[in-house]
Parts: structure tokens; C-alpha cells; sequence
């Protein structure tokens, strides 16, 4: 079994045939991780990070990227996806992350073009085992995922960001706010900014790994073991969110322990 130091150097190793670099980066720990390693192996001036922005990622979550990028000094870049445009994906069907990667892909690839960069995404060796049609549509489109072909895991990941001393190594998985929204279901732009809000909302709260899914017009709370027996314990608590979830539009609240995929 290899080392997590073997794995590194093969990243490293693999980063400087590959470079220069356009990293899609969403804020989360694989991306980031990837953008910071291919720094050090390259330096800068190779290595651009795109956050693509639309209503799909929270506006905190933006801003999250926005700040990250500044404080490490990254060539960062921002570019708007048009998947909302896209009848197929807002049908909200099986395959809507595979529209999702090729509205991503159409916006990287001019920038790829312009600099002769390859386009690397943070997919490591446990996305395998989730139903991510969205990879395909990356691999055909020709991205090239290091992480993965380095063998790195998603503790390998969280592992490197520490010894990095990237500020999010320990920051949760955070899907697209689509994942709330249930199979069939059509992605709208209200429906979007319904769980954007309702989750800003656990946020301030001082929840911290969560989810919020529409059921209908039902909220479906997704929280720690922690969290749960912190609102199980707590009246006052519970009323507030079913206030302010009331206000903006649900008809009732749901809560179970995280079972997040």
C-alpha cells in the first residue's frame, strides 16, 4: 500500500507533465487541494483556478472561494454556467450532473484554450463509488483528474490540505444545492434559492454539516448525530427554524441524522 508521501510526490510528479493547469475549483477540500498542490509544483503563473458561478452554488459559498483564492495567492478566475438554460438539466433527471459538467466544460475550455492548459477536476479514488454521470461527460470532454491517478482517497486529501495548512482540510462535503431537489423534480431558480436560504439559515444557527432537501413543500433537515440531539434538546431552537423556514415557504419541517449522498 502506498504512502501518503508516495502519493504526494507522484501528484507532484504527474502535475509537471501535465501543466500548465486550469483547476475547476467549488471551495471544497479536493479542489482546493489540487489547485495548492500543482502551486507548488508549477508556481503560479501555471496554474489558473475557475470558480463557476450560478445559482446551483450558494452565494456564501462563492464568496468562500473568492477569499480562499485571495489569502494563498492563486490565479483565480470566475466564470458564469448556463444550466438553467438547459431544458435537460432542469428536467432534473438521472444523467443532470452530466448537463452540469458540460455547461462547466463549455465555459473552462475557452480558458484552457487561450492559456494551452489542460482542464483537472478534484475527483479522487471514493467518487468511484458514487453514481457521478457527471465524470464521464469530464473524461470524454478531456479532463484529467491527478488526485485519482495518484491514488489518493478522500482521507489522503484531507490528510495533504492539513500539512498544506489549507484552512478548509476539515471542511464537509458541500453538493450543489440541486442535490436537495428531489429525481424528477424540475430545477427552478426559486427552488434553488429556497434551499440556499433555508441552509444560510442552519448556518447562523450554528449548525455545521447539513443538508436541507425539498420534500413537495416540505423542508427534510439533514444534520449531525451532535446537532440532532442539540435540537432534540432544545425548544427554543426548534421554533426558530420552523418560523423562519415558514417564511419562506415551507409548509412543515423533518429531521433525521445526516445520511448524506
Amino acid at each position: 500500500m502506498k504512502t501518503l508521501s508516495t502519493k504526494e510526490k507522484e501528484l507532484t510528479d504527474l502535475i509537471r507533465t501535465i501543466s500548465p493547469l486550469v483547476v475547476g475549483f467549488s471551495g471544497g477540500v479536493d479542489s482546493a487541494l489540487l489547485v495548492q498542490a500543482a502551486v507548488n509544483a508549477v508556481g503560479t503563473d501555471n496554474v489558473v483556478a475557475v470558480t463557476a458561478s450560478s445559482a446551483s452554488l450558494a452565494k456564501v459559498e462563492y464568496e468562500k472561494c473568492k477569499v480562499l483564492a485571495d489569502s494563498l495567492g492563486w490565479n483565480w478566475l470566475e466564470v458564469e454556467t448556463d444550466e438553467l438554460n438547459n431544458p435537460n438539466y432542469v428536467k432534473n433527471d438521472y444523467d443532470r450532473c452530466a448537463h452540469c459538467k458540460t455547461s462547466l466544460f463549455d465555459a473552462l475550455q475557452p480558458i484552457a484554450l487561450k492559456t494551452g492548459s489542460n482542464i483537472a477536476l478534484g475527483i479522487h479514488v471514493d467518487d468511484l463509488s458514487d453514481f457521478r454521470p457527471g465524470q464521464a461527460v469530464a473524461k470524454n470532454r478531456g479532463g484529467i483528474f491527478p488526485l485519482l491517478e495518484a491514488g489518493f482517497t478522500k482521507q489522503d486529501v484531507r490528510q495533504l490540505a492539513k500539512k498544506f495548512n489549507l484552512p478548509v482540510w476539515s471542511k464537509p462535503a458541500m453538493a450543489c444545492l440541486a442535490s436537495r431537489i428531489p429525481t424528477g423534480t424540475s430545477v427552478t431558480l426559486g427552488r434553488l434559492k429556497k434551499v440556499e436560504d433555508a441552509e444560510f439559515i442552519l448556518g447562523q444557527l450554528g449548525f455545521v454539516d447539513y443538508r436541507v432537501r425539498l420534500r413537495n413543500e416540505a423542508g427534510f433537515l439533514e444534520i449531525t448525530r451532535s446537532d440532532f440531539i442539540r435540537l432534540s434538546l432544545n425548544s427554543e431552537l426548534q421554533n426558530i427554524i420552523k418560523t423562519r423556514f415558514s417564511f419562506l415557504g415551507f409548509d412543515s419541517v423533518a429531521v433525521s441524522i445526516n445520511k448524506f449522498r
